[in-house]
């Protein structure tokens, strides 16, 4: 990476309003294997995972799931 790319994206994250943050979703061994070996499932496993991740600040406020979501 070039250094003229670092300093525009330093430059960029100090005009952001908030933290970036950064998540890492970790899998155990035997359901990676199957992701290898089963492509075609991926999404789906990711989308059970974002809907629970995306859940959780909904329950956790004490509303209701089904009328509320997250960005």
């Amino acid at each position: 990476m070039k250094r003229a790319d670092l300093v525009r994206r330093e430059h960029w994250a100090r005009d952001l309003p908030v933290p970036v943050r950064q998540w890492v979703l970790s899998l155990p061994i035997p359901l990676r294997l199957l992701l290898a070996a089963q492509p075609k499932m991926v999404t789906p496993v990711l989308q059970v995972v974002h809907r629970v991740i995306t859940g959780y600040p909904i329950v956790q406020a004490g509303l209701p799931r089904v009328r509320h979501q997250t960005l």
